[in-house]
């Protein structure tokens, strides 16, 4: 039994759901689409919402990774959606078969519906962020490096792309939190946070907090040279940047570590072993420094 045959006989999802479709997470595409179907195998699974770029809020791939099924409201600038995503195995294999029911009429989401479409567009936004969010400093999550980052990888190698991946430090923060107290630590977070979205490139490149005092940033298509000089211009504004906190003036350091993707780094875990790695080497240098690989 294939996988159109698989759903295909579930004719109550028919009544349940305006369109069924299989997508791949993991590279972006719709496999197959079952009820209002047409040819549309192959094509980008965001197209649909009127996106050039993959969902932020990717519950597909949070489905395959986690095994469980996940849902959200969506908007094509037409029509308002709820859209669970769930996974099946068939012959050990995994899909992730997605439910789209126009929800535009609802009641339950009638003060959404009445919104202008800017509006409407802004709400589910917000409530798409949420989940993939860091609520801190406003980077995205380490979730969200788990869905985004296979599918970075993927595209560059089919694309024949560059991709470096950036692992960052504060250095010494936990004195930071020591002396000066954990709400300090946490300003200092946000400051920082809001430094690296200020010098990334928009809608290409992207920011998260790891854990702690940990970031990462994805750079995508572009060469060594040139993030070894957008890291450099990082951490010399963090160095430079005067954090006010009450009558203090507190200043740090940061340590980096660059890995870019090649024959050793095809996967999220070696390429991020190896930034870490890098990072390392620069803490040993004395910290404040950028190592690569």
């Amino acid at each position: 039994m294939n996988t159109y045959e698989y759903i295909n006989e579930r004719d109550i999802l028919y009544n349940l759901f305006d369109c069924i479709r299989i997508v791949d997470p993991i590279r972006k595409v719709v496999i197959h689409q079952i009820k209002n179907e047409v040819d549309i195998e192959k094509l980008p699974c965001y197209e649909f919402w009127n996106r050039n770029q993959v969902c932020e809020n990717c519950i597909s791939i949070r489905a395959y990774n986690e095994e469980k099924s996940f849902s959200k409201i969506e908007f094509n600038k037409e029509k308002v959606y709820f859209v669970i995503a769930t996974l099946i195995k068939i012959n050990c294999t995994k899909y992730i078969v997605e439910a789209l029911k126009d929800v535009t009429e609802d009641n339950i989401l009638e003060k959404i519906s009445k919104k202008s479409i800017s509006d409407i567009t802004k709400e589910v936004n917000r409530l798409n962020e949420i989940v993939v969010k860091d609520e801190l400093t406003g980077c995205f999550n380490i979730r969200y490096v788990n869905e985004m980052l296979p599918f970075n990888i993927l595209d560059s190698i089919n694309e024949n792309k560059t991709l470096s991946v950036c692992m960052l430090d504060l250095d010494y923060f936990k004195q930071i939190n020591d002396t000066y107290g954990h709400l300090c630590g946490d300003f200092v977070l946000k400051e920082v946070g809001k430094i690296l979205k200020d010098n990334i490139r928009k809608d290409i490149d992207w920011v998260a907090r790891y854990g702690g005092e940990e970031f990462i940033i994805v750079f995508n298509n572009m060469s060594l040279k040139n993030v070894t000089k957008r890291v450099q211009a990082i951490k010399d504004k963090i160095e430079k940047h005067e954090f006010k906190w009450k009558d203090k003036v507190i200043k740090i350091t940061s340590s980096f570590g660059i890995s870019t993707l090649d024959e050793d780094t095809k996967t999220v875990e070696s390429i991020l072993e190896s930034a870490d790695k890098m990072l390392y080497l620069s803490k040993q240098k004395g910290r404040n420094n950028i190592s690569h690989k």
